[in-house]
């Protein structure tokens, strides 16, 4: 009818704004949300700012991903993609040496601003996770920093007879050395991010596989979370990084 639901959250609208850890006036998304067994996945996008003038700053509003209910619009789960305090991964947070703080505290970002790929069958859905505070910085948050710059597998999708599963399998889709950060978030978001269902055809049966994606390259299984193909690191030569222009992802 072209009618709001009056049986969907508030008068037919969800306030995307609410329950969310560190607020900000406008929320707002870079892609569509994606619907896998009645499960509304949606993530955020965000600001990183960083010009030869200015630095962004180091805290800036979480990348958390949330489902919904795609009926009642009920917040069913939230995933946060910096670990919270005693959840898993939050040691991978380490302490800025000039504040002395844990930096999952005030680090942000970490969204999910490009398209997930859901799976009904197995009732997960694969989030595309970028980098955290700042793009082109990262010396205020020592540590491996989980789950940035990963593909995250989240089996928190309704199955029949199972409401629930937890987190699955996270394939780290940048690697690191030396504990140096990624500097540049367009592979992660805008290639890496977008991934899609592969179908092989291992002897004589179709069989989805595995996930693939672009920009960075490479492929993972969907199931074990692990890379389908060799993808080696490839040394670089050290050097000074200039921040230019400006990114707003």
């Amino acid at each position: 009818t072209g009618e709001r639901d009056a049986g969907f959250g508030e008068a037919g609208e969800v306030d995307l704004r609410l329950g969310l850890i560190r607020p900000f006036p406008e929320f707002y998304w870079n892609s569509a949300p994606v619907i896998v067994n009645d499960v509304v996945v949606i993530g955020s996008y965000v600001e990183d700012i960083t010009t030869n003038q200015r630095v962004a700053n180091k805290q800036s509003p979480r990348g958390d991903v949330r489902g919904f209910d795609v009926r009642t619009g009920e917040h069913l789960w939230t995933f946060h993609t910096i670990p919270l305090e005693n959840e898993f991964g939050v040691e991978t947070w380490g302490v800025d040496p000039v504040d002395d703080r844990v930096s999952w505290e005030y680090s942000g970002n970490t969204n999910m601003w490009a398209h997930p790929t859901g799976d009904p069958e197995l009732g997960t859905v694969y989030l595309p996770l970028s980098t955290p505070t700042n793009d082109y910085y990262g010396g205020h948050r020592p540590g491996d920093n989980l789950f940035a710059e990963s593909l995250v597998c989240v089996a928190h999708l309704a199955l029949p007879g199972n409401s629930s599963r937890g987190l699955g399998l996270r394939l780290r889709l940048v690697r690191r050395a030396g504990g140096h950060h990624r500097r540049r978030p367009a592979d992660q978001g805008g290639g890496a991010a977008e991934q899609a269902g592969l179908r092989l055809r291992p002897r004589s049966r179709h069989r989805r596989a595995g996930l693939a994606n672009r920009g960075a390259g490479g492929t993972g299984v969907r199931r074990a979370g692990r890379a389908a193909l060799p993808h080696p690191a490839l040394p670089h030569q050290a050097g000074a990084v200039r921040a230019a222009g400006r990114n707003r992802r």
